[in-house]
């Protein structure tokens, strides 16, 4: 056996021989009309696994792990499939109309749906038959896209149009800050680890933009006690 740069050569004793390309490439969660999600090696273009759906999927999202995917669409329910089997392995129940978004925190405990009845429900991955606990109040709009920070201690929660929240998940989510703008969200992105960036894609005339904020280095005091939050 033998390896060099991003090879890895191994050798039987029958003559045999496994040539491995250490190289990996980064993989994408494809959602699409068609009922089916589809894993994407991002550098060969290939279609590496396959999920059904039975409905039009609007998103999906792996678990920190990488050994589950969460996906969202048109129905009430939400899936959780085995990234290694390709089965379904968990149906989240409780949210009344369809769904567009859903996050895992970083430490793969919890995983956030956002529905277009204007509710965030949040599942402990041990037990997934029912919610944990449901945000619900002050949302005036469509849950269209969920993040987590990288410390888990932010759930960043975009509406459909004019309004992203971040929630404190240290409160015990009972701490809050809106930040308000025109236009639609498109959605919401986290800056890479050891940054503070939050970056919210908005869309409509004449407000299209990526806007960028950077997190706070106040302390707890300074953060908005919003009475809305459970």
């Amino acid at each position: 056996m033998t390896a060099r740069d991003d090879c890895l050569l191994a050798a039987g004793e029958d003559g045999e021989f496994a040539l491995l390309n250490l190289r990996t490439s980064f993989h994408a969660y494809i959602t699409t009309n068609d009922h089916i999600v589809r894993n994407i090696d991002l550098g060969t273009m290939n279609v590496l696994a396959t999920f059904p759906a039975e409905w039009f999927a609007n998103y999906a999202s792996q678990s920190p792990d990488k050994h589950m995917i969460c996906v969202v669409g048109d129905h009430n329910d939400a899936k959780v499939f085995s990234v290694n089997s390709r089965e379904q392995i968990a149906t989240l129940v409780g949210h009344k109309l369809y769904s567009f978004a859903c996050a895992w925190s970083p430490d793969g405990r919890l995983v956030a749906t956002g529905s277009d009845d204007m509710t965030v429900l949040m599942y402990d991955t041990r037990r997934m038959d029912e919610p944990l606990f449901m945000l619900m109040n002050d949302i005036h709009s469509s849950v269209r896209s969920l993040r987590f920070s990288d410390d888990g201690r932010f759930l960043y929660l975009g509406e459909d149009t004019d309004c992203v929240k971040i929630v404190d998940a240290s409160s015990d989510y009972t701490k809050g800050q809106s930040i308000e703008f025109i236009g639609d969200v498109t959605g919401i992105a986290v800056a890479s680890p050891g940054a503070e960036g939050l970056f919210i894609g908005t869309s409509g005339k004449p407000f299209s933009s990526l806007l960028e904020f950077e997190r706070s280095t106040t302390s707890d005091d300074d953060y908005q006690d919003d009475p809305f939050w459970p």
